[in-house]
């Protein structure tokens, strides 16, 4: 997870293709312990499936965090897909927390 001295910077969606850049991605998975890979597998597929859900995603790109709000179109081993049909790496994904819905 994330340590005490690393900022988390917030940004909007739409801005992710200024901030992340796909050769500043980690190679490398961001998690270590094979349950917090299974959570966040679980959270990532689980907003994939309910319809009007969004995430927030912490996102590790060297030595930074990003985070921010977004629906999950689809996800898989390797890759996740969002609006707009930006794609990620789930190894750089350091934390996915499932969002209340705001329907009635």
């Amino acid at each position: 997870m994330r340590n005490d001295n690393e900022k988390l910077l917030c940004i909007e969606p739409e801005d992710l293709q200024f901030f992340i850049h796909p050769e500043m991605m980690n190679t490398e998975d961001v998690l270590i312990h094979p349950g917090d890979r299974i959570r966040r597998s679980a959270v990532l597929l689980q907003a994939s499936t309910i319809e009007g859900s969004k995430v927030m995603l912490h996102i590790a790109v060297g030595d930074e965090t990003y985070c921010f709000q977004t629906p999950v179109v689809a996800t898989g081993n390797e890759r996740v897909v969002l609006s707009g049909g930006r794609s990620l790496p789930v190894n750089c994904i350091r934390k996915a927390e499932l969002l209340p819905s705001n329907r009635a």
